[in-house]
């Protein structure tokens, strides 16, 4: 960095911090961040190796409003227009628009002070004023040191679907809502999802998806595939379901994050089931399993949710 003078408001003190996280990035080998720079009075050096067009983008955010940006990556500029250096150290306001929900986005920017990892769908716009609908991922950024220095905001282009499309879209799918927080207790399903597991949507309203765990479901990978979708990102697996027959199913499962209409918060998962068109490969799905699996009793799936 060579200083010519006072850079957009941002103080040394952050701008140091700016300095000392991206050092970090260096030595973790992630090179596409680049620092506030070329800017009002900072200038800096670097070159950026050409990126394959991406949906996705990251930057580092200060928590206070207006919310300078620190660092981003270079794939702002696939999704949004902007060369990095076009947009460190400017507020992010430059990304709002007549549709941006800037009250949600702050909320969840500010949250990461208190080390809380959210997803809001957002509509940002891009350098000619192109508007694209996003999810915004926030979560605390620290330094090697541990330090806490901002938000790292991460936005791709939304997947997710309101409340009203996940209840009318492909309706001749088993399929199941799910609530976005943690038991993720379910809210409706549809009659294909009670012909594929024997099980009606009186028994299983306000239950959980353990109730269609088998011995060999892989639970670890279940509850990646539902955290995935709780950041904002469509996921898909392929993991061994059960029946109410006690018949294990290599079942297709894809997640997709559902959203409120008016905020843009994500409030529930739908998450759809196919029958996998061939068995699933044994040693990839039945490895590691718990010896209390080969005990496994149905009646035992209501106690565990209990617990």
């Amino acid at each position: 960095f060579s200083k010519k003078g006072h850079c957009g408001g941002m103080s040394d003190e952050v701008l140091g911090q700016s300095r000392s996280f991206l050092l970090a990035h260096e030595m973790n080998g992630l090179r596409d961040f680049h620092p506030a720079c070329q800017s009002d009075g900072y200038s800096c050096e670097h070159s950026v190796l050409p990126l394959a067009r991406t949906s996705k983008a990251r930057m580092i955010v200060s928590v206070d409003t207006p919310h300078f940006v620190l660092s981003a990556d270079a794939g702002i500029h696939d999704l949004l227009g902007y060369n990095p250096d076009e947009i460190c150290s400017r507020s992010i306001k430059i990304l709002h628009g007549p549709r941006t929900d800037a009250a949600s986005l702050h909320s969840a920017i500010k949250n990461t002070v208190f080390f809380q990892q959210s997803a809001v769908q957002v509509t940002l716009y891009g350098r000619v004023g192109q508007a694209l609908v996003v999810i915004a991922s926030c979560s605390p950024y620290h330094d090697n040191d541990g330090v806490f220095v901002g938000c790292l905001l991460g936005i791709e282009i939304s997947e997710a679907v309101t409340l009203k499309q996940a209840l009318s879209a492909d309706c001749d799918r088993a399929k199941a809502i799910v609530s976005a927080s943690r038991p993720h207790t379910i809210e409706t399903v549809s009659a294909e999802f009670s012909l594929l597991f024997g099980l009606s949507q009186s028994q299983v309203l306000g239950r959980t998806l353990r109730l269609i765990h088998g011995p060999h479901t892989q639970t670890q990978r279940w509850g990646a595939l539902l955290q995935a979708a709780c950041a904002g990102g469509r996921a898909r697996d392929r993991l061994f379901t059960c029946s109410s027959a006690c018949v294990e199913l290599a079942t297709d499962i894809t997640c997709t994050p559902v959203v409120e209409l008016l905020t843009g918060r994500i409030s529930h998962l739908l998450v759809e089931f196919r029958p996998a068109s061939s068995s699933c490969d044994e040693s990839d799905q039945r490895d590691d399993i718990l010896p209390e699996a080969q005990s496994w009793r149905p009646d035992r799936v209501k106690q565990e949710e209990e617990e």
